[in-house]
């Protein structure tokens, strides 16, 4: 089921006339962030596609890259890293690791397999934006994963610890 209307509110009419079709049992569910924005399609309580609108194009892609363009065809301003890192997460199923009691808790064995180790959490760094650089951490799939993004291109770096 796609809501054609909630697509050409947000993207407009070229980008609701060019949405794919979508089988009768999957849902099409649109979700912004901020000036980010992106549809997700499959079946409920499933992994969804992620439909990004490129170049006035819709564009079927999966995480980081999902992201990126996201990010590029949005262009928010980077010192309002609360809608980037929400979107990041929800698009690459990772965890945001904003605060620093996020970070120690994966350290407990009680509650974790295999707990973080010293060395990992202390790469750990609380979000923040230095005129040119948005940076931020997350933790995909069990590793502690720092993000930046550059003001100037959107370029995306991760590196994983």
């Amino acid at each position: 089921m796609t809501d054609s209307d909630a697509i050409r509110a947000r993207f407009g009419a070229a980008a609701a006339a060019a949405f794919p079709d979508v089988a009768a049992w999957d849902l099409a569910v649109i979700h912004t962030e901020g000036r980010l924005a992106w549809v997700e399609v499959g079946p409920q309580m499933f992994f969804p596609v992620c439909h990004v609108f490129v170049d006035g194009a819709w564009r079927t892609l999966e995480g980081l890259e999902a992201f990126r363009h996201a990010l590029i065809e949005a262009r928010p301003p980077l010192a309002d890293w609360q809608p980037i890192i929400a979107a990041y997460t929800w698009i690459t199923g990772s965890n945001r690791l904003t605060e620093r009691a996020d970070v120690e808790d994966l350290q407990d064995p009680r509650w974790h397999v295999m707990p973080w180790s010293d060395e990992v959490v202390a790469v750990w760094e609380p979000p923040h934006f230095d005129r040119h650089v948005l940076r931020f951490c997350v933790n995909e799939r069990g590793a502690l994963a720092v993000v930046s993004v550059r003001e100037e291109s959107y370029v995306v770096e991760v590196s994983r610890h």
